[in-house]
C-alpha cells in the first residue's frame, strides 16, 4: 500500500512533526533520571558511612571490660553530645 501525504507548495507536508519533540523529552527525562540516582547514591554512601561508624562503635563497646574487684564503681560514657 501506499500513502500520500499533501504537500504545501514549499515543500512541507501538512503530518505534524511529532517524533523530535518525543526525542527531546525523553533525553531530558534520562538526564534528569540520572541526576536523581547520581544523588540517590551519594545519600546512600552517607548511610553507609554513619552505619560503619555505629557498627565500630559497637565493636568497641563489646570489646570493652569492666572488671568488679568487690568495690563499689560507677562507670558513666557519654558521647560528644553528652548523651
Amino acid at each position: 500500500m501506499r500513502t500520500s501525504i499533501a504537500k504545501k507548495s514549499n515543500g512541507s507536508s501538512n503530518e505534524p512533526k511529532t517524533e523530535a519533540k518525543k526525542h527531546e523529552t525523553a533525553t531530558e527525562n534520562a538526564v534528569l533520571s540520572l541526576e536523581k540516582r547520581i544523588q540517590k547514591v551519594e545519600e546512600l554512601s552517607i548511610v553507609i558511612d554513619k552505619w560503619r561508624k555505629s557498627n565500630d562503635a559497637k565493636k568497641n563497646l563489646t570489646g570493652f571490660k569492666l572488671g568488679a574487684d568487690g568495690l563499689s564503681s560507677t562507670v558513666i560514657i557519654r558521647d560528644v553530645a553528652g548523651q
